[in-house]
């Protein structure tokens, strides 16, 4: 029982008034609990409708965000060429400024890349007239000083060759472009298989070739093309091309059943100018630009053992992934 005492002294009574009243307090309890349960039943669904509608809010704010953040990437990927501009104007600013930071680095990579073609051409003219020099100077009998000359206009060549090769490779891995391996590869054989020195050698290709590598379709080309001519014409009877897919990366050998090549050679052979036989054809630039346009996307290119006992070039690369 929960008792209420009171005590009272009215006027126009001479003696105090008690009055005491009682009651059963489990029907307070009971009242206070179904209280105190509804009250908390509706703080708690006043709690999460609160945070259900921050994270909305926040969600649906940041949407611009992500869609910066997928054509950045899709800029990278060589998709497209700048950030889309119907986005909200708070951030409308920062897209300006990423679309001319874009622009701005196209430009120079483009004028990079016509100012080395126009200082390669510019040199290949006094290198020409260097070169008749050399050969008046042998014509005339200075059998010695023409052989420098001529030995030094070779090299300079060589230099401008390569680096002209290597300025437009690190212009196009900007671009974010993408070669199907299998088509490059089809391709090459092809015309490896019918002209030089693949003529009469047999090409074969191991693997699933179906993949797209992150790669300008030229660079790939030139890269493994320098790989399979250099293989044909060490070969004996074949050359063969396995590939493996590594997940983010595939793996290309290039593999001939030719002498192979020493192992105290196997680092100076991507030198500019090497040659370990100079009875074969060739400038020496082969494996040197091979090796650059591998370190230019990312890649790796090294020598082992073939399975036939030759060399086996091993080369690495990135594989296309999707924009996310």
């Amino acid at each position: 029982m929960r008792l209420i005492r009171n005590i009272s002294r009215p006027p126009h009574l001479q003696e105090a008034v008690e009055i005491r009243v009682g009651a059963d307090e489990r029907l307070i309890s009971d009242e206070m609990k179904q209280l105190n349960l509804t009250l908390a039943t509706a703080l708690g669904l006043m709690a999460f409708a609160m945070v259900g509608t921050a994270y909305a809010q926040v969600a649906y704010g940041l949407r611009p965000l992500a869609r910066i953040r997928t054509a950045v990437a899709a800029v990278r990927t060589g998709k497209t060429s700048r950030l889309p501009e119907d986005l909200p104007d708070e951030i409308m600013p920062l897209v300006t400024e990423l679309n001319g930071m874009i622009s701005a680095n196209l430009s120079i990579v483009e004028r990079a890349r016509v100012l080395a073609g126009n200082f390669a051409h510019a040199l290949k003219t006094p290198l020409a007239i260097l070169n008749e020099e050399a050969k008046e100077l042998r014509a005339s009998g200075n059998e010695q000083k023409a052989k420098i000359l001529l030995e030094q206009c070779s090299r300079m060549n060589l230099l401008i060759d390569y680096q002209t090769a290597r300025a437009r490779a690190s212009a196009s891995t900007n671009a974010g472009s993408c070669a199907v391996l299998a088509d490059i590869l089809q391709t090459l054989i092809s015309t490896y298989s019918r002209f030089g020195a693949g003529r009469d050698k047999r090409f074969q290709v191991e693997g699933h070739a179906d993949i797209v590598v992150s790669c300008d379709p030229n660079d790939l080309i030139e890269l493994i093309g320098n790989l399979l001519d250099n293989a044909a014409k060490w070969a004996r009877q074949r050359v063969v091309v396995a590939v493996a897919d590594l997940g983010s990366t595939v793996l290309i050998s290039v593999e001939d059943d030719g002498p192979g090549i020493p192992r105290e050679h196997r680092v100076r052979i991507f030198d500019i100018g090497v040659r370990l036989d100079e009875q074969k054809p060739g400038t020496g630039l082969g494996l040197a630009i091979a090796r650059d346009l591998a370190v230019l996307y990312d890649g790796q290119l090294w020598i082992d053992d073939s399975r036939d006992g030759g060399v086996a070039m091993k080369l690495v690369l990135k594989k296309k992934s999707a924009v996310t």
